[in-house]
């Protein structure tokens, strides 16, 4: 077979293999945020955005628009730009994004779980009171990781710490808060609140760990940077200096930290469970080794789910647009 026709063979088989979602040329990418501030820009358009779905409404305004509760379903959401755990953005809500009830994915759709990121194709087919209303016409979640009530509840309590300069509250708050749980987003937002309240308290390492993680997410962020170099003024978060220059620990030349006391010896009482000679140390030595690996493993679970997350993210999501049935 000649070269050029060995590539048109690829050629052919790479259209074949593209996804759907590669031929949405009739939907405008838009954000949210573009089409609810023009809204009559986008009059009668088929657009497709992300956002993070809340939940379902009834808000209808049928003598005004398409719809109707009979026959759809309301729900509400957000747009990428708003930090939920912040209260100006979490009122910020868009609630006019409405799904036909007779559409085989429906129930589905209204199943997704809340604070979840979604990508929508749909069209505008209404502008009332100076609002988009907008019919879906097909979704895909972007992450099954997302915020819960609870996790966001917690994130709240220590944004408002974190703003009323409590730091401690704010790291005890997030401290139930799994960053491998949520979506790379979220997690770059908790993550930097516990960055720069553990730098400001003085908790230095769990700063620059907790830096070095968000730094994954978004690379050029200059006061993760800071944090996680050991350079960041500690004035920024909440009060206190700059670390002073000079030899850091470890370093030639750095004071060597005090040496912890002993402690006074124990009465020689055998704790319960404790085993005496050698077999008692290899199996202490066995529990630690356990710990270790049980530890190791949780990494390294926690990393392959963030990779995952990372290739879903950077494939072109497949949709189901329906057709026009109106």
């Amino acid at each position: 077979m000649s070269f050029a026709r060995l590539a048109l063979a690829a050629l052919a088989a790479a259209a074949l293999a593209l996804p759907a979602a590669a031929h949405d040329a009739g939907f405008a990418h838009v954000s949210l945020r573009e089409i609810r501030n023009n809204p009559d820009a986008f009059r009668n358009s088929r657009v497709t955005f992300k956002c993070r779905l809340n939940r379902t409404e009834n808000l209808f305004a049928p003598v005004h628009t398409a719809f109707t509760p009979e026959q759809h379903a309301q729900v509400s959401g957000w747009g990428p730009e708003a930090r939920v755990f912040i209260s100006k953005d979490r009122q910020d809500v868009f609630t006019n994004l409405f799904v036909r009830r007779n559409r085989d994915w429906a129930a589905d759709f209204l199943a997704t779980p809340r604070y979840s990121w979604i990508t929508v194709w749909g069209e505008v087919r209404s502008v009332f009171a100076g609002q988009p209303w907008i019919e879906i016409y097909d979704f895909e979640v972007l992450s099954d990781k997302h915020f819960t009530d609870a996790s966001l509840g917690a994130a709240i309590r220590a944004w408002d710490a974190f703003e009323g300069d409590d730091m401690e509250k704010a790291l005890a708050e997030l401290a139930p808060v799994s960053d491998y749980a949520l979506p790379r987003t979220d997690r770059y937002h908790v993550l930097k609140m516990r960055a720069l309240a553990a730098w400001s308290v003085g908790k230095d390492a769990d700063a620059k760990r907790a830096a070095e993680r968000a730094l994954k997410v978004r690379p050029e962020d200059g006061e993760l940077k800071a944090v996680a170099e050991g350079v960041a003024p500690r004035s920024l978060t909440g009060g206190g200096e700059t670390p002073p220059p000079g030899p850091k620990e470890g370093e030639e030349g750095a004071p060597k930290p005090e040496e912890p006391k002993k402690p006074a010896p124990k009465p020689d009482v055998k704790e319960p469970g404790e085993d005496e000679g050698e077999e008692g140390g290899m199996l202490d030595g066995l529990r630690e080794r356990l710990a270790r690996l049980e530890a190791e493993n949780a990494r390294l679970r926690a990393e392959l789910d963030a990779a995952r997350e990372e290739v879903a993210l950077s494939k072109d999501m497949p949709r189901r647009v329906a057709a026009d049935d109106r």
